[in-house]
């Protein structure tokens, strides 16, 4: 199921499932041992995210993260979602970790949230 997800290197199209959008947010990520950890989540899709940082995943790794997301429509104040996610696929370039993050039961609101910023970015 989470295959879908990665980009298809082997023919160079994208292989994913949903469409994404930029975002560009500062978040922090909290491992299940406790560990906290600054990452960037550069794009966003309905049901997951890519994220940029320092640490090295586990495939099928729970994690959380904890996401400010510019308010629309202005993007003057953020909003601090903290949502569940499994660590689906992880790729080393230039020292920096690249992860495909799959959300596990967003609420209600999260997905409000997320399709807003979709439909406005042209990604729904």
């Amino acid at each position: 199921m989470f295959e879908r997800f990665v980009n298809n290197s082997t023919n160079g199209s994208d292989a994913r499932a949903e469409p994404r959008v930029k975002a560009g947010w500062s978040a922090q990520l909290l491992t299940e041992d406790g560990q906290r950890h600054a990452v960037k989540v550069v794009d966003i899709s309905r049901s997951g995210a890519g994220m940029s940082g320092d640490c090295k995943l586990r495939i099928k790794q729970a994690i959380e993260l904890i996401v400010k997301v510019p308010k629309l429509p202005d993007f003057v104040e953020d909003e601090v979602i903290q949502i569940h996610a499994t660590v689906i696929y992880q790729t080393l370039s230039g020292g920096t970790w690249r992860s495909g993050l799959h959300f596990t039961d967003p609420t209600r609101e999260q997905r409000r949230i997320f399709d807003a910023w979709l439909s406005q970015r042209g990604g729904a």
